[in-house]
């Protein structure tokens, strides 16, 4: 029987986590993770932009702070948590190889949560949205890569 391996489907607001430690390698899912915070607009959770001042020098006004998108401090805590996830799953489980499945933004999120010294299977990365797609279709998409 081959290691099983762990694939990681997602995007800012959803996570799937996959195996395919089955007698027969077909694909079973073994979390599937929210990211709550997201659903909630901007406007509710502070400001829309930082405070504005005057300047005493010129008597023009000026921002007082950096602007920051919170969707995307939303989204990179969210790809840290599922991040710590992954790694729970594969300190319980030796898995052969970890599929990162996930559109360019999260994936550009979560490729750095996941790096660390600790002894890790290698990623394989496919950018591709698959998060709201069956599970057949995920694993048509990943045929290739797995055998």
């Amino acid at each position: 029987m081959r290691r099983p391996v762990l694939i990681v489907v997602g995007d800012k607001a959803r996570a799937r986590l996959f195996d395919n430690a089955t007698e027969d390698d077909s694909l079973r899912e073994i979390e599937d993770l929210f990211n709550a915070d997201l659903g909630h607009h901007e406007r509710d959770a502070g400001t829309d932009r930082p405070g504005r001042g005057v300047s005493a020098a010129r008597g023009r006004r000026t921002a007082l702070g950096d602007d920051y998108a919170r969707r995307r401090v939303l989204a990179a805590r969210f790809a840290k948590a599922v991040a710590d996830r992954v790694r729970e799953h594969i300190h319980l489980r030796k898995y052969a190889r970890l599929f990162l499945v996930a559109g360019p933004e999260f994936s550009g999120l979560l490729r750095p949560c996941l790096v660390s010294r600790s002894a890790q299977p290698p990623v394989t990365r496919v950018v591709k949205d698959l998060t709201r797609h069956s599970l057949a279709d995920i694993r048509r998409h990943l045929s290739q890569q797995l055998r």
